[in-house]
């Protein structure tokens, strides 16, 4: 339930704050649990039949949900680790490498190099 709670908090309190910091624990739940469902509802699109399926729109709507609360973290997490605001374009970047890639078999790939960002911020972090 802690994983839930603290997955919706970010919808709730943080939905577009740029300001401030974030924990190491909210940042790796909201990626986790992001990319899991995006995994689940491209999973069942494939299932179901590919291209045009509801759970294809699901998913497209849920990529687009997490664009802002996802560059949101992304920076407080980056300004928690004291990191230059540089590489906060290359989060960008990469945010919106996985929602284009929705569109097509490469989303998978886009979307494992994200995670693999996320958590090379949270070995940073440990690294610190």
């Amino acid at each position: 339930m802690d994983i839930i709670n603290t997955y919706l908090s970010v919808f709730k309190k943080d939905y577009a704050n740029f300001k401030g910091t974030e924990t190491r624990k909210r940042y790796v739940t909201f990626m986790l649990v992001s990319w899991g469902i995006s995994i689940v509802l491209y999973l069942l699109s494939l299932i179901g039949g590919g291209v045009g399926t509801a759970f294809t729109w699901i998913n497209g709507i849920f990529a687009l949900l997490i664009v802002i609360p996802e560059l949101a973290i992304i920076t407080r997490r980056l300004r928690a680790l004291k990191m230059l605001w540089a590489w906060i374009p290359l989060c960008l970047l990469l945010v919106l490498a996985s929602l284009a890639g929705i569109l097509s078999w490469t989303w998978v790939l886009s979307s494992l190099f994200t995670l693999l960002c996320a958590i090379l911020l949270v070995y940073i972090g440990v690294k610190k």
